[in-house]
């Protein structure tokens, strides 16, 4: 007799956008401590400023994925623009996408708060950076397209990771075009790429003026994650019911809210 495979336990909407929170507040914390990190194994290790600085954001990140997914759930997400891209996709409840970007952003102001809260003030004399908008020279509208552009070229990637068999491709891209993006607009804009992390610090030091802020953090990511999804969904051709990979930034098909997954039975032996 052929065994019955049991369906995947389905999560709520509710309970991915507080997983989402969780995921969000942690990445902000524990990022505030990058640039200090940075400045001490520079020195030690003989490494330049800029080498120092990627080399502590590519390790965050590496241990960032399994705690995420531990405190999160599996396919935390911690970005409004991938919310939206997935939206674009057809990935996904919308309504269940606006409910975890939200609870993104109240995750972004409670890591920024707990961070001013808890990291020795000695550390935190480099916060306010993360709040700052557009380097000096560069214009509003230049601002916007930069963090557009690189937020929509993240996003393409993250979804070529979702897409990709090979596991070690699905893992290893987002890091590589993260480092390679933050690289690119450095000088620019930061950048940012992630309107829930801007606006945690922002809350927090209100360095640059209100309007500027969203137009800048908020409306260039959150087109790009939008574009990059109607890009995906119109001009990349995927096999029919072609599931998500394991990308660490990446739902997974499990919920009512989200996608819907009717599970292979097991071939009988």
């Amino acid at each position: 007799m052929a065994a019955e495979a049991k369906p995947a336990k389905e999560r709520s909407g509710l309970s991915l956008a507080v997983g989402d929170a969780l995921a969000t507040a942690f990445f902000v914390f524990v990022s505030s401590t990058f640039e200090e990190v940075a400045e001490i194994i520079g020195p030690a290790l003989g490494m330049p400023a800029l080498a120092a600085g990627l080399s502590v954001l590519v390790g965050g990140l590496i241990v960032f994925g399994p705690v995420a997914d531990w405190l999160g759930g599996p396919g935390a997400l911690f970005n409004p623009s991938h919310n939206l891209a997935f939206a674009a996709l057809g990935q996904g409840k919308k309504r269940t996408h606006l409910m975890r970007m939200v609870f993104q952003i109240v995750g972004g102001v409670l890591g920024a708060v707990a961070a001013l809260v808890f990291i020795p003030v000695s550390w935190q004399r480099n916060f306010y950076k993360m709040a700052l908008g557009p380097r000096p020279g560069v214009s509003l509208r230049v601002a916007v397209l930069v963090e557009g552009l690189l937020t929509y070229l993240l996003n393409l990637v993250i979804l070529y990771a979702t897409s990709a068999e090979n596991k070690y491709l699905a893992y290893w891209s987002p890091l590589v075009a993260t480092v390679a993006l933050v690289t690119t607009g450095a000088e620019l804009t930061g950048p940012s790429m992630n309107p829930a992390f801007t606006f945690g610090w922002f809350a927090q030091f209100g360095t640059i003026a209100a309007r500027e802020h969203f137009l800048v953090f908020w409306l260039g990511p959150l087109l790009g994650g939008l574009l990059a999804g109607l890009t995906w969904r119109v001009f990349v051709v995927t096999k029919p019911n072609q599931r998500p990979g394991n990308a660490v930034l990446v739902d997974k098909p499990a919920a009512s809210d989200d996608l819907q997954q009717t599970p292979e039975p097991k071939k009988a032996k």
